[in-house]
C-alpha cells in the first residue's frame, strides 16, 4: 500500500522524523522531512505528496496554521504529538486532519495509520467527533 507513495514529515524532533522516514522508505514509500512549517510549505511548492504528518510542536508557524495551509492544498494530514491534548481542539477543526498518531509510536502504528489514511478509512478524529463536518 505504501509503495511509491510520497509522504512529507514535519516536526522539530529530527531523530523521530528521521526514523519515521526510514521506516517509510523501508516500506517502499518516498519520504521527506522538514523541521519547520515554513520549510514544509517551500517543499510543497516544488514537490507533490499524498500525505503529510505534522508534529504539534513546531518552531515558527504552529501546527494549526500549517494544517490550515495544507487544507487549502487539499492534502490529508496525520497529526502527531506526545500529548494528544496540546492544541488538539484547534487541530481537529482542520478538515484535512484525518488521524492522530501519538508519540512515541511504533513502526506498526506508523504504517497502519498511514495505510488507513491513504486508503480513505476514517481515523480516530473522524470516528470520535460528533461535531466534524463533511465536505
Amino acid at each position: 500500500m505504501l509503495a511509491g507513495k510520497n509522504v512529507l514529515l514535519v516536526g522539530g524532533e529530527e531523530a523521530v522524523m528521521a526514523e519515521a522516514a526510514k521506516t517509510l522508505v523501508d516500506a517502499g514509500a518516498h519520504a521527506k522531512t522538514s523541521r519547520t512549517a515554513e520549510e514544509a510549505l517551500q517543499i510543497l511548492e516544488n514537490e507533490q505528496f499524498e500525505l503529510v504528518i505534522v508534529d504539534f510542536l513546531l518552531n515558527g508557524m504552529n501546527a494549526y496554521d500549517l494544517c490550515k495551509c495544507l487544507e487549502q492544498k487539499k492534502l490529508p494530514v496525520i497529526a502527531s504529538a506526545h500529548n494528544p491534548f496540546i492544541n488538539s481542539i484547534n487541530i481537529a477543526t482542520c478538515r484535512n486532519v484525518v488521524d492522530f498518531l501519538r508519540k512515541p509510536f511504533t513502526v506498526r502504528d506508523l504504517i497502519k495509520t498511514i495505510t488507513a489514511a491513504l486508503s480513505g478509512k476514517p481515523g480516530i478524529l473522524a470516528r470520535t467527533s460528533r461535531f466534524r463536518q463533511t465536505g
